[in-house]
């Protein structure tokens, strides 16, 4: 049998034991956690460059963690100090227990809410970020993306978010490019149709406009001057076309192809196409060094995708088309420099016919019936 100084001893080693197990626990998690969550900037940085993520707990893992340490340590404790006594090892059966069960209670609280605090926050804090990203990326800004830095389900989730969003910015540029080519509704139906804008016969007004003099321009004047003068007539013509939803189906050099009424349906193309052509005969007089010719015609057209499966183009086929384009040859002999076909006024609604007047009749280049 032992001396009480003994007995004293040791029972102070089981409590410093204990206490040092407590606070040797909760020292190494609350210092790894903190220790993460202040170089996360450093550790984002760090496998950028390298390409390799910090190797860091799952996140079952932490909850796990955080259970032991707050939970099953503490109750364990409480458990063997329970148990010791009932056998009078280090502690006597008639010792009371109730302060070191009380400490330790206590340690556990304050040691363990602040590990709950940071595991928790190690895990919803990268959440957090991901959600605010999906939130700006909502608004449109595709160039937003989150940090990735460790090798978990949530460095997953970082990476597979950046990949996503790079995803997204790529389309909307092949979607971008494909509406300056081949103009927006077209490339809204392409979409919406898988590409397939399968052609059909419809009612369209056609504009043709075609600059005049380009090539003795070219011949006499600088290519950037030369440039410069095209593009000014362009921007007028896109701007006057994209005002009443016209699709500017193709540039052919100097001349432009415009339909209405495809491939969106349109009630008025007929008068949308006299009115942009009015437009135009009036905004391109302003610019210098120019002259030009516009034909607008109407009627049933093909309007669909013409080509190979693997290279096809939208564009629109009839007489109409023709048409349109020997007017705007005609036209350049006109002093409005602005001549449509009957039919198309015939076609227009009647606040717009008041702004026409009969010319007579032609035979246009290459066809026998006069327009």
């Amino acid at each position: 049998m032992g001396t009480p100084a003994a007995r004293l001893s040791i029972q102070y080693a089981g409590r410093l034991t204990l206490a040092y197990l407590l606070s040797v626990s909760a020292a190494v998690g609350t210092g790894l956690l903190l220790t993460q969550r202040f170089l996360r900037p450093i550790l984002v940085s760090a496998a950028q460059h390298s390409g390799a993520g910090l190797t860091a707990p799952r996140v079952l893992a932490r909850l796990m963690g955080m259970w032991a340490m707050c939970m099953a340590l503490p109750a364990g404790v409480i458990a063997a100090i329970v148990f010791i006594r009932a056998n009078g090892w280090i502690i006597e059966k008639t010792a009371s227990i109730e302060t070191p069960i009380l400490v330790v209670a206590v340690a556990a609280v304050i040691l363990g809410l602040p590990v709950m605090i940071l595991t928790s926050r190690s895990i919803s804090d990268p959440l957090h970020e991901v959600v605010d990203a999906m939130a700006e990326v909502e608004h449109g800004h595709l160039e937003t993306s989150v940090g990735a830095f460790e090798r978990t389900e949530i460095g997953w989730l970082q990476p597979g978010f950046n990949n996503m969003v790079a995803g997204l910015a790529e389309r909307e540029r092949v979607r971008d490019l494909f509406g300056r080519h081949v103009g927006d509704n077209v490339a809204h139906r392409a979409i919406e149709e898988g590409a397939s804008l399968s052609g059909d016969v419809r009612d369209a007004a056609i504009l043709f406009i075609d600059l005049v003099g380009s090539t003795q321009l070219a011949a006499s004047s600088p290519p950037q001057q030369v440039a410069k003068v095209v593009n000014d007539f362009f921007r007028i013509v896109v701007a006057a076309v994209d005002e009443r939803d016209g699709l500017i189906n193709k540039f052919e050099g100097d001349a432009a192809l415009v339909v209405f009424g495809a491939p969106l349906h349109a009630a008025g193309a007929a008068s949308s196409a006299l009115a942009t052509a009015r437009e135009l005969g009036r905004k391109l007089r302003e610019l210098p060094m120019v002259d030009f010719g516009i034909g607008v015609s109407a009627g049933q057209v093909f309007a669909g995708n013409i080509g190979a499966e693997n290279r096809y183009e939208y564009t629109v086929i009839g007489d109409p088309v023709n048409e349109a384009a020997r007017l705007a040859d005609l036209a350049k002999t006109v002093d409005g420099r602005v001549l449509c076909a009957a039919v198309a006024v015939d076609r227009a609604d009647p606040p717009e016919r008041r702004y026409w007047l009969p010319q007579g009749s032609a035979v246009l280049r290459g066809r026998s019936k006069p327009t």
